[in-house]
């Protein structure tokens, strides 16, 4: 566990340092330069306590996440505190594993951490691609302070686990981006499988993790799990089709496609699959995959349940068939 600093009028303060494992896109003001700020801690603390939490009411739900961390009316009763001024800020190209893709014209490779980093990078003719978003490079360490009264602070410290252990921090975090460590946490080994899908995103009896094998580096372990993803995203329905991948995630966006489905293009709704990095204690990095499915809503006659839940199924058919042996648990 971490160590306790201040203990005072019943408020308890703890200091986390956290490693970046994966390269952590933050941004503030200005959304291409770098700020490591409090509401991105506290909007992922909120995002996985919610997941965690047994409550399937969304007024109670509602109710009792704002006696925690608040809301327009009320004070949270959390508060965090960052150290940005001793963080390293990085806009050098990361790179990983390739893959072949094939044009009309031509076949060419792409790597596969750009895939999974797409909006952060630009493609330059005769440069190849550049980060035009600054990040917070892996291996960066910075200390999290948390405060809160002693009946509160063991909420925090249960998402701070499940955020550390399963999603990561700021842009493409669920593409495997903004991973951290901490080594007075424990990754969670396992999770409660019981209760059904709720209409947000949340554990359930049909939440699955894969492990994928060991690593040297976190980017060999991140272009493994974003291979395995990207097969089993395009194994749906052939090229230039997207009403299945449309099932998955939303919106849809592709440089110069003209068959994108116009509610593909204009509704959203988050996909229901959390990539990872976790440093483990040999030093080694290991990927993984979350599904963590919620209730579906269709936006569009050619959307249903059962399409959804069939579309999951193939890509976490495939998924398993990339995990080198490892099965979902």
């Amino acid at each position: 566990m971490a160590f306790n600093i201040a203990r005072y009028k019943d408020l308890e303060e703890k200091q986390y340092e956290l490693e970046v494992i994966t390269p952590m896109f933050l941004g503030g003001a200005d959304p291409k330069k770098v700020e490591l700020r409090v509401p991105p801690f506290k909007g992922m603390l909120r995002f996985w306590w919610r997941a965690i939490s047994s409550i399937n009411n969304i007024e109670d739900l509602y109710k009792k996440e704002s006696e925690i961390f608040g809301n327009t009316d009320k004070k949270s009763k959390i508060s965090l505190k960052t150290n940005f001024s001793d963080t390293n800020i990085s806009k050098d190209l990361f790179k990983g594993k390739k893959f072949t893709a094939k044009s009309s014209r031509r076949t060419f490779p792409i790597d596969i951490l750009h895939y999974l980093a797409y909006g952060t990078l630009e493609y330059i003719k005769g440069s190849g691609n550049i980060v035009i978003k600054e990040y917070i490079p892996a291996g960066s360490k910075f200390v999290l302070s948390i405060s809160a009264p002693k009946d509160t602070i063991s909420e925090a410290d249960k998402a701070l686990q499940y955020l550390l252990t399963f999603g990561g921090l700021g842009a493409k975090s669920r593409n495997g981006f903004g991973s951290m460590y901490c080594k007075d946490i424990q990754y969670l080994a396992n999770f409660e499988k019981t209760g059904d899908l709720k209409d947000y995103t949340s554990f359930s009896n049909k939440a699955k993790l894969i492990k994928f094998p060991q690593h040297d580096t976190w980017e060999e372990a991140l272009s493994d799990i974003g291979l395995a993803y990207k097969d089993a995203r395009l194994s749906l329905e052939e090229k230039h089709h997207f009403e299945r991948r449309a099932l998955i995630a939303k919106p849809i966006e592709v440089k110069d496609e003209q068959n994108i489905p116009q509610y593909a293009k204009e509704n959203r709704h988050a996909k229901p699959y959390f990539l990872h990095v976790n440093k483990l204690p040999n030093g080694n990095y290991q990927g993984q995959i979350l599904f963590l499915p919620y209730k579906f809503k269709p936006s569009d006659k050619s959307e249903n349940y059962q399409k959804y839940i069939d579309a999951c199924n193939q890509m976490n058919q495939i998924i398993e068939s990339k995990a080198g042996g490892n099965k979902w648990q």
